[in-house]
């Protein structure tokens, strides 16, 4: 099963680190078998992540804060005190319908009577 996993991802692995990627993609495969055989209101599947470890997949989602910004990277153009003002102009109510950008809820109950 790891073979086809490796060639379908396209894995490429040091001798090294093969057999710690087999171990890792055998227990990830495991536990998605035993949580499917449970027949819950949802299914597991194996992906191209499922030879990392949970360290590995906690940087794609974790927040990541840094002291420094990236080059790239514009500082935000407000200040608290400017964000608060902008808040206390906005309008009370905005409703999308009146300004035209959606139709209001039609009735299905309405065209089955009809």
């Amino acid at each position: 099963m790891f073979e086809s996993y490796a060639n379908y991802h396209n894995k490429k692995y040091q001798r090294h680190e093969r057999e710690m990627r087999k171990r890792i993609f055998n227990d990830n495969y495991r536990k998605v078998q035993e949580h499917n055989s449970k027949n819950l209101k949802f299914q597991m599947g194996l992906n191209a992540f499922s030879d990392w470890t949970p360290q590995e997949l906690k940087y794609l989602t974790g927040t990541r804060v840094s002291e420094e910004l990236p080059k790239e990277a514009l500082p935000f153009p407000h200040t608290l005190e400017e964000i608060n003002e902008i808040i206390d102009q906005l309008p009370q109510n905005f409703d999308l319908r009146i300004e035209g950008a959606v139709n209001q809820v039609k009735s299905k109950l309405f065209n089955v009577m009809v």
